[in-house]
Formats: structure tokens, sequence, C-alpha cells
């Protein structure tokens, strides 16, 4: 809650004007407001015609082309989504091959009403766009009822796929640390499936009893970034800490990441929650952030028109209001710098398909992309 109010109140810098021009180690860009006036946007992704998509926390979905705007109406169809707390509409991921499948998959907190409580799980779903409606809707995954908890922190959630059918998507802990440790429970966990849902039989916990089937890593706070590195095959993520402890992992077969046992965080009163930073059974962060800057959304450059941004990962921040350029080598993080900062709360990046970056902004709630500049 502390932190909650202090990000909510945290100064932001008044909007720069179209002709700033930011002037950065590698590049220099302006900054171009391409859609205002949203309802704390959370995630972009691209059509193959060059379409923005964009959620809208809330439980709205909207569609438009970046030089001309989001369209009005937002997509119909889609489902109500538990609009609470932390949690709505999050993730949107447009299938790999979508030009000839035409799938479209959200994530998004379901509510369950069981025991006179509002209970909640991160759910995937799938469908097509068909005359400005969300049609051929399926569920791609779903926890069992009796893991669905109260509450309004962590649900993740963000969505990969590696580009040879498998979706791999984030989940947090919903707020209650320990069950990140527990296998019988899906939150807390990195999953992988196959593009409609069904459970790889080379998953690492297939054979565990009890454990859910889809758990490809474990121990995981709440992850709110995941892209793959194309050039390498890994998988990133990044992950809120509590009170620091923010973190860069490379995601791997069958790890665990540790949480609560080790942390570089702290509770958010102050005290302790583990002395132990790592463990040999645990996999160690390749970055922490701490204090915490509230990391969020991620995706590798892979455009030509910052040419010396090329591979590297932009991470944004919410508590901090950055926009990061990471540079890795050999699976190691090897420089940092700030792109820019209190411009608002930044929520996710994305390439788009014209070699521009696009940022979701949240207070205000836009999505700006960035233009080389001279």
């Amino acid at each position: 809650e502390l932190r909650t109010n202090y990000q909510r109140n945290r100064p932001t810098k008044p909007a720069p004007s179209p002709d700033t021009v930011f002037h950065t180690e590698a590049a220099s860009f302006r900054l171009e407001t391409v859609a205002r006036d949203l309802a704390t946007p959370w995630s972009i992704d691209w059509l193959p015609d060059g379409r923005m998509l964009v959620t809208e926390k809330p439980g709205r979905l909207r569609i438009g082309a970046p030089g001309d705007g989001l369209e009005p109406a937002p997509i119909k169809g889609i489902p109500a989504v538990y609009d609470h707390g932390q949690g709505g509409l999050l993730d949107v991921a447009v299938h790999p091959d979508y030009a000839t499948n035409g799938w479209i998959y959200l994530a998004y907190s379901d509510l369950i009403r069981q025991h006179g409580d509002d209970t909640s799980l991160t759910k995937i779903i799938r469908g097509r766009l068909k005359d400005h409606t969300f049609v051929d809707q399926e569920t791609i995954w779903q926890g069992a009822p009796e893991a669905y908890v109260t509450g309004g922190v962590h649900w993740g959630c963000r969505l990969a796929f590696d580009g040879n059918g498998y979706l791999f998507f984030s989940h947090g802990e919903r707020g209650r640390g320990p069950q990140a440790q527990d296998l019988t429970l899906p939150n807390g966990k990195v999953h992988r499936v196959h593009d409609d849902g069904r459970i790889p039989d080379d998953n690492p916990f297939v054979d565990v009893p009890g454990a859910v089937a889809s758990i490809w890593t474990y121990g995981n706070r709440n992850p709110q970034g995941l892209a793959f590195d194309r050039s390498t095959g890994l998988l990133w993520e990044t992950e809120h800490g509590s009170r620091g402890g923010d973190e860069l992992n490379i995601i791997e077969r069958g790890s665990n990441y540790g949480w609560p046992l080790i942390t570089y965080g702290m509770n958010y009163n102050g005290t302790p929650i583990t002395e132990t930073t790592q463990r040999p059974d645990m996999h160690d962060v390749v970055v922490h952030w701490t204090p915490s800057i509230a990391v969020c959304g991620i995706d590798f450059y892979t455009g030509d028109r910052f040419p010396a941004w090329k591979g590297n990962l932009l991470v944004t921040a919410l508590a901090q209001q950055q926009l990061r350029r990471v540079v890795i080598a050999d699976g190691r993080v090897t420089h940092q710098e700030l792109l820019f900062t209190d411009l608002g709360r930044v929520r996710d990046v994305s390439n788009g398909p014209d070699g521009l970056v696009y940022v979701a902004l949240n207070s205000p709630d836009e999505i700006v992309r960035l233009i080389p500049a001279p």
C-alpha cells in the first residue's frame, strides 16, 4: 500500500514538446504520441498488416494503425475481466503464424465467486478478429477453482511464443510467497503449453504426483516481463521484487528462482524476508535492481531504425518511470542506460514493424513512440 501510494504520487515531468530531442549514448530520438486518453494501457502487439493491438486494464482491446491512432470503439466480445487492484485485462500476443491461423491470445484476471468471496487467477484464451469482434474463443489455460485466491496483487502475466509451437506465460504468486515453491499450485511460476493449450509431454514436472503439469519454472514472484532473444533462443524474464530485489532472469527448464527463500528485497515494512540471496540449488539472477524500479514489460530491439541498439534488451519500470537499454553479451549484462525517465509509469515496450520503439505509459495513459532524430 505504501509503495503503491508513493508510485501514484511520484511527480512526472511535463510532456516534452514534439520537437524535443533526447540525446543518449548511442542514438538520439524524439517522442511522438500515437494514442492518448486510454485507460491504463497494459500491452502492445502487432498484426502482420502493421496494425497495433493494445489492451487496457479495465477490459478493452483496442486496434489501430500507428499513424492514425487507435479506433475509438474497442473490439467487441472480450470476456469480462476482474478489474481489481493490479488485475484486469493484461497481455495480448499475436500467434507467430497469424497470417495463416488468425489467432490472438489474451491473458486476464479471471473471477470466480466462491464461498462468498471474489477469488481470481490469471486465465489465457485465444480468439480471432471478425467484424471488429473477438470470435472463435477457446480457453488455452485456466487454473483449478480451488487454486483461485482472494486479493488484488500479482497476477503476472506475460505471454511469449518460442516459434516452435510452444507458448510460455508467467503467473504471479498472488501475494502468497510460499505458494511460489509449491508445485501443486500454478501461481509464482512460468508455464509452458502447446499453442492450443495441450501440455507438452517433456515439461519438467509432468511425472511429479500432484504437480501442475504446465509448470516450466517456479519460485517466481510477480513476473511482468517475458521475451525471447531470437539470436540465442534464450527466454528472459523480469519480475517485481518486494522492497528491492527486482530481477532479470534467464528462464531455464525446471529451475527454481528462489522466491521467497532467496531474495535481494525486504518486506515493505522494512523487516528482512531472508538474509539469503543465493543458494546452490536455486537459479541466480542475472541482474537485480535494489532499490526497486518496479520492472515491467521487456522486448529485444530487432529493428533497423536504431542500429546501435540492435540486440539490446529494452526494459520498462513503473515506480521509477524509466525506459532502460540493457546490453547483454554471453548471458550477462555488460551495460545499462536510461533512455528517459519521469514521463509516466512505463508499462510495456514493443518493437514496431516499422523499426520504431513503442511504449505504453500509465499516468498519463498513452502510447508513445521513439523516432530517430539527428
